[in-house]
Parts: C-alpha cells; structure tokens; sequence
C-alpha cells in the first residue's frame, strides 16, 4: 500500500516538472515521500502496554483494569476486546472482531498520557489491542507491534492480540474490607504522650513545641499514654492507629529490634499493650504495629551468637555474611563483609530465605496477633524481604486471622508485591512527591498548577456522588466549602473568581481557620508562629483579603481559638 501511495506522488511530482531532465527518480521520490510520512508518524517510542502488573490486571472477580501509556500526539484510544474463544478454536472462515470501546479516563502526566479503562469480561477471559488516532493517523497496537487499517484487514495476516487468559481468583489482590473505610493516626510511641511521668528516669527529656528534635532524645511517650489518649483520637474521627515499632530495641526509633517477643520497657509490658488494643476495639479502632523483619539490631542474640561463635553460630545463615574473619569490625559495611540495612554495621540484614528464618518470624506474627489480637502488620523495609518469606508469612496469618492487613513499605512501583499473594497494599509515597510537587516545588509550571486548582471541583464531584443521610443543607454545605474555600474576597481566589459575599459563608470560615492553623503550626518550609503573630498577620492583611464582618467576628472570638491551638498541641 505504502509503495502504491509513492508512486502516485512520484507520478504527481514529475508530471509537473517542465522538462525530463527535471524531473527527479523514483528513488528519491520514494525516499522524500518516506521522509514526509515520517515527519507526521505517531510516536511509538510513547506507546507501552504489557499484560501484566500495573498495566493490566484484575481488580476483583469481575473487573478488568487494562491501561497504557502514550505520547502526547495520541489523541483518541479505543480498545477492542472479547473473550479469545468468540471465533472458535479450530480456524476455518470464523473472525475474531471484539466489541469497540472508547478510552475516555486518562491522566496527563509531564511526557506521556496514562489511558485507563475497565473491562467486565464475561467469561473471565480477555483478548483485545488498541486503535490509537492521532490528528492524521490511525495505528493498531499489538502485543508484537503496530499495524496501518490496510494491514489489519489483510487476509491471511495473524494478529498477536494481548491475552489475560483467566482472571484466576488466587491471583487477585484483595484488601480487606475494613480498611478502605479506615481513617489511619500514625504514631512515634515516644514523641505522642508520656502516661506515667511519675516515672520518668533522669534520660527523659521535657516536653517541648520548639526547636529540633534530635534521635538521641527521649521524651518518654509510651503505650499507657496512647491508651488514655483513645478517646482523643476518637473524637478525631480515627479508627485506626499505625504504631512505629514497640518491641525491644536499643534505639528511640526502635528499628533496631533486639527482642521480637518482647515489649521494649521504656514503652510498657504485655499487660499495657493487651489492654490499650482491647481500649481501642472497644471504641472502634483498629491497631497495626510495624514489624522490622528485614534486619535485626546488633543485640539480637542470633546476631550475638555469631559474633561469638562466627561461621561455627548456628544461626550462620539467618544473616549475610561474606567475610567471617571480619564480622565483628564496628563502622560502615561498604566491604560487604555482612549486607545490613542502609551500612549501618548496627542493623545486620536477615536472610528471608532461610526456612528457620522465615518459621521464626511466621511464629512472632502470630503470636502478635492471638496475644494482643493486633489487626494489622507493616512491613519496614518491606521491598527487600524474600517474596517466598511474604508469601508464607501471609498464607500463615490468614488462616488464623483471614481480615488481618499485610502493608508493605515500598516506595517504587510495587506492582510485583500485589498479586494476592503477598502483601494486601502498600504504603502511599507517591502520593507524597505529588504533595510536594503541587505545593512547595517553585519549578512548577503553569498549567501544572491549574491542573492542581481542579481539586476543588473534583472534590465536589465526589460530595455530589455520596448519599448522606442527614440532611440535603448539609450537603450543600460541604459541597460549598469543599468549592470555593480557596475562593478570596477580592475575587483573586480561585475556581470561579468570587467576590465578596459571593463567597458562601461557610466557605470563608473554613478559609480563614485554614490560614490560621497553617501559619500557628509548622511547615516544612517555615516554623510555626505564635497566636499573637498569627492573630495579627491575618487582621493587618498579609494573608490574603476577608469579609470585614468576618474579621470583626475573629476579633470577638480570637480567645476561643487560642484555646483551641493550646489544647491541641497538649
């Protein structure tokens, strides 16, 4: 076809040459009209698609997510899909067609377009390509490449179509249900709330609300304070806490484990940490505690037993060791004389491909959960572990708890981790550099930013979509916060421009108690200011335009706000 469309344009060009020594070969003709075409191909460079993680997958029994990426010349994606056996097995003049459907939802990222949609295959079993349309063009993306409509059509041509054969259950990723509805408080047991400070030792460093915080420093918050803090956290609307590591360890950070069966002292007992989990479910809040199985700390006794006894410890191969006659060297473990978390020569990585390692471990897991009846383990370092170590860990606890929640701390593409076998999520770090991106990096670009002002209007997308039960004016009120709190008096703010009392009420509240709890509270890219310096930013007009009658009515009720920033900073 290609060849056909050549010679017409040789014959076109030469026929309007004046003489025959003007006129120019078929051979360059060719090569110019080839160059002509490639000056206006789509970019297969852009395009990628694979059956297989990320790209395509299962998300429950009955949906299929099929995504790929494109260059930004792709401006339409249609996807052609059925089950493979639609058209028999055995040939003969059956075609396999499938059923056409635009890929509406896509996502622009700074090079690529990431198109999404989801299948409902019938039968479980999917084949399908893309119709990808550029302004001029049109291709068909297959597993082994592209084709033009002419190819498609061909007779006689195979097309190698990308293949799920079965959405296997097994290989499903389920997260329990309860934790999509889980509102999750994080916290670092020394730095939250001191609950005995009748017995506190001359290393506990007083409470503070400035300055730095260093990792020599203690400041003796424990089990027992978060215990009488649960109602606290529940008047915040939480229902599940995240603990940082509590057993025994030598560090305040406590990711130096030293004994997995026990309490580390400076935190509580057995004792405290049943009754502050039973406290918790009581009030409808669940626990998770991180567990640190990919290194141990340097008083581990299996890693005490080798530097004793070297090769001869019979816990030679719980770690990885290279070098025996260096092992007990102090200082950074760049000689890989033993592999350990990050060099540090104080937390030796375990070998999570030892069957004693991974029974030892299996065993610590469970019995977290039938002493303390914990409802979820994070994973630290959760990236490193053996896959063969998850997934016998998790087969483990399932059975004695099928809804316990395996979260993995990984901060890459953690498609690999999330087959339904291993972990049930992972921890969001993305959505990190997302925050940081959208707010603090000044490299942002414009159009990047008015991407990020939609999160008003997204979100009243989503207040629109949800069913509440109390009330209609309620609704509307969220919906008129979630709308317009960016909204600014002098009609500077943003999504619509409001101006003056345009603005709902409810709106400018909101607007103004964000900026005062933004500026009495630290950032990352300031230290928090005082209520005085705050009250007064906000009355002198640094921090943005408000309604008179809003500042007046700050002015009468600044005390209840002082208030407010004190109780919550205890």
């Amino acid at each position: 076809m290609i060849d056909e469309e050549i010679k017409k344009a040789y014959s076109k060009v030469t026929k309007q040459c004046e003489t025959k020594s003007d006129r120019v070969s078929y051979k360059d003709a060719k090569n110019s009209f080839r160059a002509m075409r490639e000056e206006n191909e789509m970019e297969f460079s852009g395009v990628y698609h694979k059956t297989s993680e990320q790209m395509s997958y299962a998300l429950d029994e009955d949906r299929l997510i099929v995504n790929i990426k494109t260059g930004y010349d792709v401006k339409q994606v249609f996807i052609h899909y059925g089950d493979p056996y639609e058209a028999g097995i055995l040939g003969g003049k059956e075609k396999w067609i499938g059923k056409r459907e635009e890929m509406i939802y896509k996502k622009r990222l700074p090079y690529q377009i990431w198109w999404t949609t989801t299948l409902l295959p019938e039968y479980k079993r999917c084949k399908y390509y893309f119709e990808l349309r550029t302004e001029k063009e049109v291709w068909y993306y297959f597993e082994d490449g592209f084709l033009t409509e002419e190819q498609l059509r061909m007779d006689g041509r195979m097309q190698q179509c990308f293949i799920v054969p079965w959405m296997n259950p097994a290989d499903i990723n389920r997260t329990p249900a309860w934790v999509n509805e889980t509102i999750w408080y994080q916290i670092f047991p020394d730095r939250f709330c001191n609950g005995t400070p009748e017995k506190n030792g001359d290393d506990i460093t007083p409470w503070r609300n400035h300055g730095t915080v260093t990792n020599e420093e203690k400041f003796g918050g424990n089990l027992e304070g978060i215990r009488q803090r649960l109602s606290y956290l529940q008047e915040l609307g939480i229902t599940g806490i995240y603990l940082n590591p509590i057993m025994k360890a030598e560090s305040n950070h406590k990711y130096d484990t030293t004994d997995y069966t026990k309490i580390d002292p400076s935190f509580g007992d057995a004792d405290t940490m049943k009754a502050l989990c039973k406290e918790a479910h009581e009030k409808g809040i669940r626990i998770m505690v991180d567990a640190v199985f990919n290194h141990s700390g340097r008083k581990f006794e299996p890693w005490i037993d080798i530097l004793e006894h070297g090769k001869e410890s019979r816990y030679a191969d719980w770690f990885m060791v290279e070098d025996w006659e260096q092992v007990q060297k102090r200082g950074d473990t760049r000689d890989r004389r033993f592999y350990s978390f990050a060099f540090t020569d104080g937390m030796p990585k375990l070998n999570t491909n030892n069957e004693e390692v991974i029974q030892y471990f299996c065993k610590i897991c469970e019995d977290w959960v039938r002493e303390f009846d914990i409802d979820g383990i994070r994973f630290d370092v959760g990236n490193e572990v053996s896959h063969r170590f998850l997934k016998r860990i998790r087969e483990h606890l399932k059975t004695i708890k099928p809804d316990i929640y395996l979260l993995g701390e990984i901060w890459h593409d953690a498609s690999q981790w999330l087959q339904g076998d291993e972990y049930d999520s992972v921890m969001n770090y993305p959505l990190l550099s997302g925050i940081h991106d959208f707010f603090l990096d000044k490299t942002m670009k414009k159009e990047e930013f008015e991407y990020m002002k939609l999160h008003t209007v997204k979100g009243c997308e989503l207040i629109q979509a949800v069913n509440l039960e109390q009330s209609e004016e309620l609704k509307q009120i969220c919906y008129d916060i979630i709308r317009y709190h960016h909204e600014r008096y002098d009609g500077k703010g943003y999504p619509d421009g409001l101006k003056g009392d345009e603005i709902p009420v409810s709106a400018q509240l909101v607007s103004l108690a964000d900026v005062y709890d933004a500026l009495i509270n630290e950032r990352c890219y300031k230290d928090a200011f005082s209520n005085e310096k705050a009250f007064n930013m906000i009355m002198n007009g640094e921090c943005g335009t408000f309604s008179p009658k809003l500042l007046e009515t700050f002015k009468q009720v600044r005390d209840k706000f002082e208030r407010f920033a004190i109780e919550e900073r205890k």
